[in-house]
């Protein structure tokens, strides 16, 4: 008798090894996944969705108001408390507003507003911010990882995905790509 039930626990715990074993084998499936969407968006986005956003006055603004506001717009994607290199390129961003070559509009995945707005204003950013509480705009960009900066045109055609760029030459070099898609 005792024979029988420990077969039928040894039964229990082989079932039980196999299906953690399933589900660590689907967990590190989908974190590769993530990792290839961090490094290599999704080409399946190749033009801005439509939405609706607040900045942090209140004002709604919508994708295509923003896209048909400039030739060129660079919509950057930031999290500005778990994410210490947006505090890293923000002089970038500040730098690409300073020329003129793009409009800039900032997209901030954030849950306390007012955290948000203080973190904006002490950053010393000069372009507007809309509000993504819910983080749906940056999820139907395919966004997991920020800072990721996005380049439109005014028809909302996707040209470039973009990465972190810290350092400075790594900062020259989104430069030189920008001034490369922009013809200048």
């Amino acid at each position: 008798m005792k024979s029988k039930y420990f077969i039928w626990i040894i039964i229990l715990l082989v079932v039980i090894n196999f299906l953690l074993l399933y589900k660590n084998y689907i967990l590190k499936k989908q974190i590769k996944a993530d990792i290839n969407i961090m490094i290599n968006p999704p080409l399946s986005v190749k033009s801005v969705p439509y939405f609706v956003l607040y900045d942090l006055n209140g004002v709604m603004q919508n994708s295509q108001e923003i896209v048909n506001n400039f030739p060129f717009t660079l919509l950057v994607f930031f999290s500005p408390t778990d994410c210490p290199s947006c505090f890293e390129e923000k002089n970038l961003w500040n730098r690409i507003l300073k020329e003129g070559k793009v409009g800039i509009v900032g997209i901030a995945r954030h849950i306390d507003e007012k955290e948000l707005k203080d973190w904006v204003e002490n950053s010393e950013i000069f372009f507007p911010v809309l509000y993504d509480v819910e983080s749906k705009v940056t999820e139907k960009f395919g966004i997991i990882k920020t800072p990721m900066k996005v380049l439109v045109d005014h028809m909302g055609d996707i040209l470039l995905f973009d990465r972190v760029r810290i350092t400075p030459s790594a900062q020259e070099e989104f430069i030189e790509e920008l001034d490369k898609i922009l013809g200048h």
